[in-house]
């Protein structure tokens, strides 16, 4: 299994507490990095997490024809973060090309937790092609995406890709994009729709994954300092076996 990391400078303190939590409850599991702008110590810091950690640094500029209109409509700050989000269909596409030998490829966001073994997902996913987290009829969450290596699989992410880069972040940045896409072709390709706490923002004991996604929950930074005190608990836990 390939486990698919994007982030740039901003969100690089994300990283830590993410693979940590990684290398817990999946220490097996190769951890390929999709990060934009990072500097020569940052790309050795990920490097040194873990001897199979994978790192594809690029450099990426904001593309007012790509995002412009789609963050002012948000009155957003950071519009180069939606050129990030919607490139999920390719970070996957990519992994699959790198690692033709696995049979299993996740993408997540960084500002995330893993919670427990994914042991669970592996075994629902071995006769699908795309696991995903339905939220209603017009949106499935894009902070999570788990698809086997499938012609399905691959179609459905090129699909994706080709419509959510294609004028100006199509129906609004990934979500409602990946919803299209499924209602129009779940009836030829096998989808697995998880269980909400593969996404949760909650930060549920009873979670596979938590999300500090939404500052409902805490601010982002109350929730990074959450999760590293989590992690070194989770830690502590591993060591005492």
């Amino acid at each position: 299994m390939i486990i698919n990391l994007y982030f740039d400078h901003k969100y690089f303190h994300w990283a830590n507490p993410i693979v940590r939590s990684i290398k817990v409850h999946e220490p097996s599991t190769k951890i390929y990095f999709h990060t934009y702008n990072l500097s020569e110590d940052q790309v050795e810091e990920l490097e040194s997490y873990s001897n199979t950690a994978y790192v594809d640094n690029m450099k990426l500029k904001f593309d007012p024809k790509i995002s412009d209109a789609y963050y002012k409509h948000l009155n957003e700050t950071d519009p180069l973060r939606f050129q990030l989000t919607c490139r999920k269909g390719e970070y996957i596409l990519k992994a699959m090309s790198k690692f033709p030998e696995e049979d299993l490829f996740i993408v997540m966001d960084v500002d995330m937790l893993l919670r427990c073994p994914l042991n669970d997902l592996r075994k629902q996913m071995k006769d699908c092609d795309i696991g995903i987290v339905k939220r209603s009829e017009t949106k499935i969450a894009g902070g999570f995406c788990a698809a086997s290596s499938t012609k399905g699989a691959k179609h459905f992410l090129t699909m994706f890709d080709k419509l959510v880069m294609k004028d100006r972040l199509y129906l609004c940045k990934d979500q409602k994009t990946l919803s299209r896409v499924y209602n129009e072709t779940n009836t030829k390709i096998k989808f697995l729709l998880l269980d909400g706490r593969y996404l949760d923002h909650s930060s549920s004991e009873k979670s596979y994954i938590w999300s500090a996604h939404k500052s409902s929950f805490g601010t982002k930074q109350e929730r990074y300092e959450k999760y590293l005190k989590v992690v070194k608990q989770m830690e502590g836990k591993r060591n005492a076996r």
